[in-house]
């Protein structure tokens, strides 16, 4: 798939099978995320990728967003910034993630983008997950095969909407 397909097919999916993926699959998209952007090129991400049922539960436990779905996910990846090696922590975790969602919609997998950043949860993942303290949660992305229930795009803005030249 192109990357405009996969841009424009993307969909945050919550009805995803616990169907194994591969390591290969997992690794190509964190490498889809570690070649992102950051500010200053500082690269000061990480990614802790979870396989183990009972991590993954735990996880879908403790995020009070997407409780009823990260668990039943096969993968989850959690994206965490160096806040004193990145200049841009949201930012530089942010490009990284939509790389991932953009890199598992073109490999035909599902996958849903949930907010760790300054979310109430992030402190208690990045405890269970034994992170440096210098490091946050950016996001939590469960990864899998959906169920086969139809994604619909929701409505989006029209171009017209939001695009405009030279000035507003």
């Amino acid at each position: 798939m192109d990357a405009i397909k996969a841009v424009l097919e993307r969909r945050s999916v919550r009805s995803i099978s616990d169907e194994a993926v591969s390591k290969e699959i997992l690794e190509s998209l964190v490498e889809c995320g570690r070649v992102a952007p950051s500010g200053h090129n500082k690269q000061g991400r990480s990614f802790l990728v979870l396989t183990e049922r009972t991590a993954i539960d735990e996880v879908g436990n403790i995020a009070t967003w997407g409780k009823f779905f990260i668990g039943k996910a096969p993968a989850v990846i959690l994206v965490f910034c160096d806040t004193k090696e990145c200049a841009t922590p949201v930012e530089d975790g942010s490009a990284a993630t939509e790389n991932i969602l953009i890199a598992a919609t073109a490999q035909g997998l599902a996958s849903c983008w949930v907010a760790g950043f300054g979310m109430p949860y992030a402190s208690e993942i990045e405890a269970f997950a034994k992170v440096p303290e210098n490091k946050k949660l950016i996001s939590i992305i469960p990864i899998g095969h959906s169920t086969g229930a139809n994604t619909p795009m929701p409505k989006k803005s029209s171009l017209s909407d939001v695009l405009f030249w030279n000035k507003f």
